[in-house]
């Protein structure tokens, strides 16, 4: 609590957790619950506040603890607000008892531990077990520093004399990036092949650190647009758009009305093996697609055709939104569209845990045709739950006064889904807090029924248009787009030019964490956001800017591709815990060796483990909200006999997991990043 000099409150803040969060800890600390330890005003007018805790991911806590107890940091602003928190430990007890800044800006902490090298601890304790054999504590004194988020690493432009509009990009399984668009250039600059058409798809590939491997062009001699590549199951790519060729150049089919659903299947090398066109006898428009399990394609987009040529339903009024599945090889199974009696316009979807599919976009119908509600305003986020054949089982608008459109959807924890996109309206409807300035960010976060939990937006005085989202290993959301808005709002830093890429952290109830903008001197417009492989971030967008701000290389022409590797988040620390597990000796007392392989993975972990003594042994599997998801292991284990259990995930969600080991002697868990 804040006082003013008269002893009248100004503010009040509360933090904290939702308790013990799992791994048995209620049964070793049945009455423990976290008090404030230590508490100090900082050099900038904030305030830094230091906990020993016990608990997980959740409330205000942001990072899951290592062991027993931790030490666990909070740092305010003057108001009160949080700017970071910060989780230090090992997988034993430690005990929190001070912090200072000290004369360099940086922090001093001050407690004792149990442990001795592992975990956030270098040194091992002085002094020697008990005759009872219980360790010791010794005084743990720890330096940290205070650093900044979101730092960039490198930035690459890709690009020809003319206008390059990048608006994909994925990790490729050789740890580079395949970033992809459309292009007006003929081969000049980066760009190597003369276009078929007006403008073309362009991939071009590079390495782990954006440097250009190759590039090819696919296209017909009209105008074809590229809006989402993948990489498929068998190491090639599925690049996925929308065409007003005929058949000519690399389209192998005609036209079924003026823009079709266009599809190419390439090797890894970037040549074509096969192309499919998808459409009615009007405007169709592929925005997305999705590789299942069994190697079949679901691809999603918009569409206001008839019932012709491919689209086997009457359109509902205007555009609706359209789903067709294909086998491996290019055969249509089955379509649905989905629509009220105006146009709605599909963002984005997503596979659900439970096979099905979860549509986001946005809607101007009222109720009619497949929409069961009334507009709340000018156009809603409009969302729809189907099963696994694309049946209809529930949809849900959400909205405020004003317009609201959605670009991105995703699974969050457990079976919850969420929606972002852009939002004019103020406290009204569905949304809940006031617009900052023209467009911000809006975030919806729902349960597996649709069900509104909680939303929050962001943005600053003009429009911030969000365009990509992920769900991080960590439990945060990602929100990207761009943003015109100067420092005000939510946004911390000046604008670089007319417009910038802006990226926001939010946790797993809504709260900002962070934001970041990254640009040049002109227009840079974002539209793909995901977390790489070493924990950093890949930003992909285009570029209108020359050698400025952020920006380190000159435009080709026109617009450019533009990629931004931003380094893992720089929170305050010690030393760069490792998100991951490898191989490490647990403790000096019980030195047990664990593997985990590979991490991060895509559907299946190898496990193995190794005891010093015989000795009954669980390994078991928990998700991100501590609920368990299957045993691994659990009978005696011999002493020095290596055990290797695999876990397949089948349809569980990407995200952060808990591999839990648990014998007579130990109790230890380490994380598992489960990437999709």
């Amino acid at each position: 609590m804040k006082l003013k000099a008269d002893g009248t409150k100004e503010w009040d803040k509360t933090l904290g957790t939702k308790g013990f969060e799992g791994f048995g800890l209620g049964e070793w600390y049945p009455s423990f619950n976290p008090a404030l330890n230590s508490l100090q005003q900082t050099s900038d007018g904030g305030y830094i506040l230091g906990v020993r805790t016990i608990s997980s991911i959740s409330g205000d806590k942001t990072q899951d603890n290592l062991g027993g107890s931790d030490y666990w940091l909070v740092k305010l602003r003057a108001d009160g607000s949080k700017v970071w928190d910060k989780t230090i430990g090992t997988f034993g007890d430690d005990f929190f008892v001070s912090v200072q800044q000290t004369s360099d800006g940086n922090y001093i902490l001050g407690g004792s531990s149990y442990s001795s090298i592992e975990g956030d601890k270098s040194e091992e304790n002085k002094g020697k077990p008990a005759t009872n054999g219980d360790p010791t504590t010794d005084y743990w004194i720890i330096k940290i520093k205070e650093g900044k988020s979101y730092t960039a690493q490198w930035n690459r432009r890709y690009g020809g004399a003319n206008h390059d509009v990048l608006t994909s990009v994925i990790k490729t399984s050789d740890g580079g990036y395949l970033a992809g668009g459309f292009s007006v250039s003929n081969n000049s600059g980066d760009k190597s092949l003369v276009n078929q058409g007006q403008n073309d798809y362009w991939i071009v590939k590079s390495d782990k650190n954006g440097k250009k491997l190759w590039d090819k062009r696919y296209g017909g001699s009209n105008q074809d647009y590229l809006n989402r590549v993948i990489q498929t199951l068998d190491g090639g790519y599925l690049l996925a758009g929308s065409s007003h060729s005929g058949k000519s150049g690399d389209k192998t089919e005609a036209n079924q009305g003026q823009r079709d659903y266009w599809v190419v299947k390439i090797n890894a090398r970037g040549n074509k093996q096969w192309d499919k066109t998808f459409g009615g006898s009007g405007y169709d428009e592929l925005k997305k697609v999705i590789q299942l399990n069994s190697g079949e394609y679901v691809l999603g987009g918009y569409s206001d055709s008839p019932a012709s040529g491919s689209k086997s339903q009457a359109s509902r009024g205007g555009t609706d939104y359209w789903l067709v599945k294909i086998s491996a090889n290019d055969t249509k199974l089955w379509d649905h569209c989905y629509g009220g009696n105006l146009d709605e316009l599909f963002g984005s979807f997503t596979e659900t845990r439970d096979g099905g599919l979860f549509l986001g976009g946005f809607s101007l119908s009222g109720k009619s045709g497949d929409k069961s509600q009334a507009s709340y305003g000018a156009g809603d986020y409009w969302a729809v739950k189907t099963d696994k054949d694309g049946h209809l089982l529930w949809e849900k608008s959400y909205g405020g006064s004003g317009q609201e459109e959605a670009y991105s959807v995703g699974r969050s924890q457990g079976a919850n889904l969420y929606l972002a996109g852009t939002s004019e309206s103020g406290n009204t409807g569905d949304k809940s807090q006031a617009s900052q300035g023209g467009k911000d960010y809006w975030l919806i976060n729902l349960d597996e029924q649709g069900t509104k939990l909680w939303d929050s937006s962001f943005g600053g005085s003009k429009d911030d248009e969000l365009r990509a989202s992920t769900f991080t290993g960590e439990g945060n959301y990602l929100l990207a787009g761009y943003s015109y808005s100067g420092v005000s709002g939510d946004k911390t830093q000046p604008s670089q030019g007319a417009s910038d890429y802006w990226v926001v952290q939010v946790d797993g109830n809504g709260n900002k964490v962070a934001d970041q903008r990254y640009g040049g001197s002109g227009e840079d417009e974002l539209r793909t956001i995901f977390q790489t492989n070493d924990g950093g971030l890949l930003l992909g967008g285009r570029s209108n800017s020359g050698v400025s701000g952020d920006r380190t290389q000159p435009s080709q022409g026109g617009t450019d591709y533009w990629l931004v590797k931003v380094a893992p988040a720089a929170t305050p620390i010690l030393a760069a815990r490792e998100a991951i597990l490898a191989e490490e000796q647990i403790s000096s007392f019980y030195p047990v060796q664990v593997q985990a392989y590979p991490n991060p993975f895509q559907d299946q972990v190898t496990v193995s483990f190794t005891l010093p003594l015989t000795q009954t042994a669980t390994v078991k599997v928990y998700d991100s909200q501590s609920r368990e998801v299957t045993t691994l292991f659990q009978e005696e284990a011999k002493a020095n006999q290596t055990y290797q259990v695999k876990w397949r995930t089948g349809n569980k969600p990407a995200g952060l997991y808990f591999l839990q080991l648990q014998t007579p002697t130990r109790h230890q868990q380490w994380k598992l990043l489960l990437t999709k």
